[in-house]
């Protein structure tokens, strides 16, 4: 669910997918225009409930195995 609403978000250039070369692995970002469009006004209420979602899981994720 989340690898497809990143592969999603990509299309429209709202996120990026960079290969990390020191840990090798790809690492997902926000881009200038998604930035943009998810804080108009400064305001994280305009970030889109999933990407909340998918952040709070890998942060879980990763709180438990380290």
């Amino acid at each position: 669910k989340t690898l497809t609403l990143l592969h999603e978000l990509e299309r429209p250039k709202y996120v990026t997918q960079e290969k990390d070369d020191k840990d090798k692995i790809y690492k997902w970002g926000s881009t200038p225009k998604g930035a943009r469009a998810w804080f108009p006004m400064q305001s994280p209420a305009s970030i889109p409930a999933g990407i909340v979602e998918a952040v709070s899981i890998s942060k879980s994720a990763a709180e438990s195995e380290g």
